[in-house]
This record gives C-alpha cells, sequence and structure tokens, in this order.
C-alpha cells in the first residue's frame, strides 16, 4: 500500500488562514505534478485533504486529473496544528493507495511520525506541492519511496 503526502500548491494568504486558495503558479504545481503522475500510471484510490480551502483546490485537481471518486475532508486530522499521532491508526488501517493533501508543520511531523524518527528534526523539507511517497512494509512499518519537489518537474 502507498501513501501519498502532499502539501497544497503555492497560496495567496487571505487575513483568515482558512480561506487562502491556490496561486496562479499553485494551480501550475499542483496541475503539472498530477499531470506527471497519471502519465507515470499511479493509481490512487482515495484522497483525504484538510478542511482548508488551498488544500480542497490541491484535492480536486489531483481527483480531476487522477479521476479519483472518493474524496474525503477531514476537519480535524490534518490542520496545520494537528498531532500526526492521531491519523496513525487510520493510514495503518488503510488498504488501497491514498493521497494525503495537508499543510505546514503537519506533514512534516507525519513523515516523521510514520517513520519513527523524532518530530523536530523534519526529514524532509515540504515545498509548496512536494509530493512524498511512503510505502507500507508491515502493518505499522512505512518506508519513503520517493520524494517529488515541484521544481524536478
Amino acid at each position: 500500500m502507498k501513501l501519498y503526502c502532499l502539501r497544497h500548491g503555492e497560496a495567496c494568504y487571505a487575513w483568515q488562514d482558512s480561506l487562502s486558495v491556490l496561486t496562479d503558479k499553485g494551480r501550475e504545481q499542483v496541475t503539472r505534478l498530477a499531470c506527471f503522475l497519471s502519465k507515470s500510471g499511479v493509481k490512487i484510490h482515495s484522497i483525504i485533504h484538510s478542511d482548508k480551502k488551498r488544500a480542497q483546490e490541491t484535492a480536486s485537481i489531483f481527483a480531476q486529473i487522477l479521476k479519483i471518486d472518493n474524496i474525503q475532508e477531514s476537519s480535524n486530522l490534518l490542520t496545520p496544528e494537528a498531532d500526526p499521532v492521531h491519523l496513525l491508526p487510520l493510514l495503518n488501517s488503510l488498504e488501497e493507495d491514498t493521497l494525503l493533501v495537508g499543510h505546514l508543520p503537519f506533514m512534516p511531523g507525519l513523515i516523521n511520525a510514520l517513520l519513527d524518527q523524532p518530530s523536530h528534526r523534519p526529514l524532509v523539507e515540504f515545498t509548496p506541492a512536494c509530493l512524498v511517497c511512503l510505502e507500507r512494509q508491515s502493518n505499522t512499518l512505512w518506508s519513503i519511496s520517493f520524494v517529488l519537489p515541484p521544481e524536478l518537474l
């Protein structure tokens, strides 16, 4: 089972964080990444995204390009300040490849939690539209398959 962890694309920050939307560059970053994955034959069964507008937009672009019908919003598990430990039971129970769309500082913390690393030293720098693919080796053992920053596309 593969878990794709994606930080939303570049966003315009509004006075109310939940209303921040993707910039033109952010939409282009996400579209390019989704098209690359589609052409590479990546199949994702479902998307789980935060309730913030920029994550919703990012998830919507992926769903359209990769033809994903199963989209879920999480109002509390993928917020910037959420504790990744609360998401681990759900992730360890997933059976099919899933995309998570979230924010800083949550996403680096999640990667560290899945790899059982101290949270104060991020293993991956999550720039906007950066994707990390992890693969589950056993029920709770994960490894990084690849990291794909938008600059490489």
